[in-house]
């Protein structure tokens, strides 16, 4: 049986990466999102898919909101595609949440796991990375009492700066890139395309990456671009 959500075993011509690691350090260094991204990617080309879009997020898997997971989604339901993880704990540590995407219209596959896994397998690793979270928030609770108890000062004076730092990053990042893509868009709107899809199509058709190095465009991403423009 396929651990496809729709519970049919035709596969799918493509497939939309989502990859996710839990904290900004992670993120930064690529520590745990190459692999993943490696894996989901050998496991595409072993069998057949074309790969339309890599998404990648740094954000607890207990947070259901997760932006970037909603995208992937989004873009593989209308591109009748499948969503592709290396790990069922990626697409999060909540078993509601893991049971819902499952639910979805769009097949899932765990590259771990392989095409051929059930869903009850896939459920079944969804309750133990579920398990395995709040075992890591009792024990986390537990050492901050103790280390309160003994006067220890809690908390990292820095984070704040460090997630702040990161956040700015980002966005002066997307900024260069809105500015960059502007005199591209231009031009296609200048042809008589008004549209967001339009503009999405052309933008695939002639090539040209989106900000994290995707082939396909969708009506979403132009919008964010033409919003910082």
């Amino acid at each position: 049986m396929s651990n496809m959500s729709n519970g049919t075993n035709v596969m799918p011509a493509a497939a939309v990466i989502y990859c996710r690691v839990s904290t900004v350090g992670q993120g930064a260094t690529g520590l745990g999102m190459a692999a993943q991204e490696a894996r989901c990617l050998a496991f595409c080309e072993a069998e057949g898919l074309t790969v339309l879009d890599v998404y990648r997020e740094v954000q607890s898997g207990t947070d259901d909101g997760r932006p970037l997971l909603a995208e992937a989604m989004t873009l593989a339901r209308t591109r009748r595609a499948a969503l592709v993880v290396a790990k069922v704990d990626r697409l999060g540590r909540r078993l509601a949440k893991v049971v819902q995407i499952l639910d979805g219209r769009s097949p899932v596959y765990v590259a771990e796991l392989g095409r051929t896994a059930s869903r009850l397998v896939v459920e079944l690793q969804a309750v133990i990375a579920a398990d395995e979270a709040r075992r890591i928030s009792d024990r986390t609770k537990a050492a901050l009492a103790q280390a309160k108890l003994r006067g220890v000062q809690l908390g990292n004076p820095r984070w704040a700066d460090s997630i702040e730092g990161a956040r700015a990053a980002r966005m002066s990042k997307a900024d260069r890139f809105a500015a960059a893509l502007a005199p591209t868009i231009d031009e296609i709107r200048a042809a008589g395309v008004s549209t967001l899809s339009g503009i999405a199509e052309c933008l695939t058709a002639r090539g040209v990456r989106t900000s994290r190095g995707g082939q396909e465009w969708t009506a979403k991403q132009v919008s964010r671009v033409l919003a910082r423009l």
